[in-house]
């Protein structure tokens, strides 16, 4: 019995995570979209910034870097990624 406690306190705290993330998906498009874009609705140039992002990483992996940093630009990563797909699923609401 306490097992299923335990898995279904694991699964609500899943939905308030999941329902997190939605709300935080919402407001970085609400903030997206308030500011100009550097790369305009060029969903390729946010890319290939991305992709810089993630070979930084690599590197500062391979270098032993201290992990925190490294956590901090995955965090970056993970949050450009965000905008990309607000601003991928605008475009195709759009259409």
């Amino acid at each position: 019995m306490d097992m299923w406690l335990d898995l279904h306190e694991l699964r609500a705290r899943d939905l308030v995570g999941e329902a997190e993330n939605a709300r935080r998906l919402r407001e970085i498009g609400q903030r997206e979209r308030a500011r100009p874009r550097a790369h305009g609705s060029r969903p390729g140039a946010r890319l290939e910034d991305i992709e810089g992002q993630v070979r930084r990483i690599r590197r500062m992996v391979r270098r032993g870097e201290e992990r925190a940093v490294v956590l901090r630009e995955i965090s970056a990563v993970v949050s450009a990624l965000d905008g990309l797909a607000v601003d991928v699923l605008e475009e195709h609401l759009r259409h």
